[in-house]
């Protein structure tokens, strides 16, 4: 007799068996052979007190890959350790899995040598965050700093500041590379492909030219805007170090190098947020700013725990409302304000608030230049601006 529901049930049963043994395999690996600080003490004698916990809990995430991890620890000149720790210590698991020793003692030993020979001093926090790193955003990471020290050095070589080396590369990226919005849709390929292939898109671009800096030194970094408030896309450049101040470098640009108005000048109020590396807002650099400040009121049932609201903050962009900030929840407490302050570029926008992902409030409001603008939001109260409430139905 045909049983209903038979098949199903049987590839429903499969199904589970297969993640059971997608997932538990490489837990029952990594735990057999994972690292264990106790099994490994004369590794661990090398590790400077104050890193040991670090350096653990990051071979221990490495997985199987922690022998590799390990073996660049030990070879690795004893001068040039603190630079070794400092590099896999924050890598991203993607990155803890495949490096070899050989490619991350590379890495390390081309850094040192660019430091050595540069004509001034950079400190060891410029070195460990804006020379050190071999990833710079969300490419692939290829190994790129031995060839791009050898293709770029001898470019640089007689020059005394970070300006005059910086100019030289800038002009080399104009000269030698493309921009073209279809080589990598929208992910950043590796600097290595960009320089084989003398182009990719604008990303691709900007972190090339970042790692042909820090391959040759200079302490640089990848400045982007997502969203312009009056085109479609955002943009990215670099910046440098220089002389203890962070400069503005636009890759097919050279004749700009330094200039903190040019983006402003291309974009008058459009200009909401600008994020060095992802961490650093330094909007305030490129354009004129004021403050939004956000009250909630009604904050007794939030309080309570009856609900939570969250806030972004957008602009039109490329036919559509584009949020700027990275969603942001606000976590309630009886002794709260209820508000919520940013500080963003002159402009038009866009406020969204939700309650448990349900929309409460819509409303567009304007940014001026040393002004705060004051927005109120009942969270038992629905509110919105008409035209836009129409776009979201």
């Amino acid at each position: 007799m045909k049983r209903d529901g038979f098949l199903p049930v049987r590839w429903a049963k499969l199904n589970r068996a297969v993640l059971v043994v997608l997932f538990l395999v490489p837990t029952l690996v990594l735990a057999t052979e994972g690292f264990t600080p106790s099994q490994n003490p004369e590794l661990m004698r090398l590790i400077p007190p104050p890193d040991t916990s670090k350096v653990a809990k990051t071979l221990q995430r490495a997985g199987t890959n922690w022998q590799e991890l390990a073996k660049a620890l030990q070879q690795v000149k004893p001068e040039y350790r603190p630079g070794m720790i400092a590099l896999i210590s924050p890598l991203r698991s993607v990155d803890l899995f495949s490096p070899t020793a050989e490619v991350l003692l590379q890495e390390v030993n081309y850094a040192y040598k660019a430091r050595q020979e540069l004509p001034w001093q950079i400190t060891e926090e410029e070195f460990e965050r804006y020379v050190l790193p071999f990833r710079i955003s969300s490419e692939w990471f290829i190994p790129w700093r031995a060839e791009l020290y050898g293709q770029f050095h001898s470019m640089v070589k007689g020059t005394s500041t970070a300006i005059e080396m910086a100019r030289i590369v800038n002009r080399w990226v104009e000269d030698n590379t493309e921009v073209q919005s279809r080589w990598g849709g929208r992910w950043p390929q590796a600097p290595i492909l960009t320089l084989r292939g003398r182009g990719g898109n604008q990303v691709s671009v900007t972190l090339f030219t970042v790692a042909v800096l820090r391959s040759i030194g200079i302490p640089s970094r990848l400045v982007r805007v997502d969203f312009f408030g009056d085109s479609p896309g955002g943009t990215a450049w670099v910046e440098i170090l220089s002389d203890g101040q962070w400069l503005p470098l636009y890759p097919h640009h050279p004749a700009d190098l330094g200039d903190f108005g040019r983006l402003n000048r291309e974009h008058p109020r459009a200009i909401p947020l600008v994020y060095a590396d992802r961490k650093e807002n330094v909007t305030a650099h490129y354009s004129p700013m004021g403050t939004l400040k956000v009250a909630i009121t009604a904050l007794d049932s939030l309080s309570r725990g009856e609900g939570s609201i969250d806030l972004s903050v957008g602009v039109f962009n490329d036919g559509s409302w584009r949020t700027v900030t990275d969603r942001m929840g606000f976590s309630f407490a009886p002794d709260s304000t209820g508000a919520f302050q940013i500080e963003l570029g002159v402009g038009d926008y866009l406020a969204e608030a939700e309650i448990d992902k349900y929309l409460v409030f819509l409303k567009r409001f304007s940014i001026e230049k040393d002004k705060t603008t004051c927005i109120e939001i009942n969270p038992k109260r629905w509110e919105y601006t008409e035209d836009i409430y129409d776009s979201y139905r």
